[in-house]
């Protein structure tokens, strides 16, 4: 028996791998929502709700405090302030104004809305400050409110609510990014759990009931003797891949998988160009490695040179390979690539790329 277990050990580094990323993952997501989100709790369950006469700008002001930010106010009387914002002169928005407690409440509301009071009118939206159209807005409607009530400024602008409802960002709006969030914590959550369980049962992994497909039994008994191949003598090794007297095996990030040498029956070097705004700015090699079983490996290099001897070690490793790619050759293997072997064989030579 070997002393080492392979598919536990790759297990138990994808597991551990799974575990992190999935937890400073959900950390951020968290941490975001708790700096950027709006209350939760109000948010989905504790609607703050408001009616005429029962509405004053401290109850809205507590609100903003509390993160509360999204409410719905049923106002006496929703009246035009005649403030518009437009967009290359069309209306975008209209602003109105209603009644808290002696203090006005100015409330954003789509261009739709008609120059009139509404009376008996509930809106809803999102509290918030107020930008700096919208501060010159404040600003002009405080001193109409100066001279209306000979006033100074400063105490006109008392009678005004700092916050701004925006009555065109209604809760529903508000509720998307939130739930996205806790949509991606349950995501990561659930890849924790399935990374322990992996790091405490290597056998539940994919990638090692991909080592024989037939069953567990055989999947363990490809995984012993692998393990054991590992222990001893290495034909050639690189970052991503362990050739053994008898496998291949890549190890990539959170997968792993094994084929048989003599199960490589196609090899060629695959140079890929890469343009940036349609300009050429470089080419990147790799070694591309065909199986009978219709699995694919790419193995990459850093250049031209490196390329050729990883090319030249690969053909070494396995010299019965047909070398080269052709639109021929790749038709053949799309065809049967248990059978692209015999299928080269006797096909009329072609010449390859």
């Amino acid at each position: 028996m070997p002393t080492s277990n392979f598919a536990q050990k790759q297990a138990r580094r994808i597991g551990r791998n799974n575990i992190i990323a999935a937890a400073l993952v959900a950390v951020a997501v968290v941490a975001i929502m708790v700096f950027a989100a709006p209350n939760l709790v109000s948010l989905y369950f504790d609607y703050p709700t408001f009616a005429y006469p029962y509405v004053s700008s401290t109850e809205i002001s507590e609100c903003y405090d509390a993160n509360k930010v999204y409410i719905s106010v049923t106002t006496d009387d929703l009246f035009d302030t005649g403030y518009v914002v437009k967009n290359d002169g069309v209306i975008k928005y209209r602003y109105f104004a209603f009644d808290a407690d002696e203090t006005y409440v100015v409330v954003r509301m789509g261009a739709k809305y008609a120059e009139d009071d509404y009376f008996d009118y509930t809106v809803s939206g999102k509290l918030r400050e107020p930008t700096g159209i919208e501060n010159r807005i404040l600003g002009e409607l405080a001193q109409e409110i100066a001279e209306s009530w000979d006033v100074t400024v400063s105490e006109a602008r008392n009678a005004l609510s700092p916050f701004i409802l925006d009555a065109t960002e209604p809760r529903i709006v508000g509720m998307i990014l939130p739930t996205i969030g806790i949509l991606i914590i349950l995501i990561m959550l659930f890849h924790i759990v399935r990374g322990i369980l992996l790091i405490g049962d290597y056998t539940r992994s994919k990638w090692f009931k991909k080592l024989d497909p037939t069953g567990i039994e055989n999947a363990e008994r490809v995984n012993q003797l692998v393990s054991r191949e590992l222990e001893g003598e290495i034909a050639f090794e690189r970052p991503r891949v362990r050739v053994t007297k008898t496998y291949f095996v890549f190890m990539n990030g959170s997968r792993y998988s094994v084929e048989r040498r003599d199960d490589l029956v196609w090899a060629y070097e695959t140079i890929t160009r890469h343009y940036t705004n349609g300009i050429p700015s470089g080419k990147s090699y790799s070694m591309t490695l065909r199986f009978a079983t219709g699995n694919r490996q790419d193995l990459p290099a850093k250049n031209k040179n490196a390329a050729e001897e990883l090319a030249e070690r690969i053909y070494e490793l396995a010299p019965t390979a047909v070398r080269g790619h052709s639109k021929d050759l790749e038709k053949l293997y799309s065809q049967a690539p248990q059978n692209f072997a015999t299928a080269v064989r006797f096909a009329p030579n072609e010449p390859v790329e």
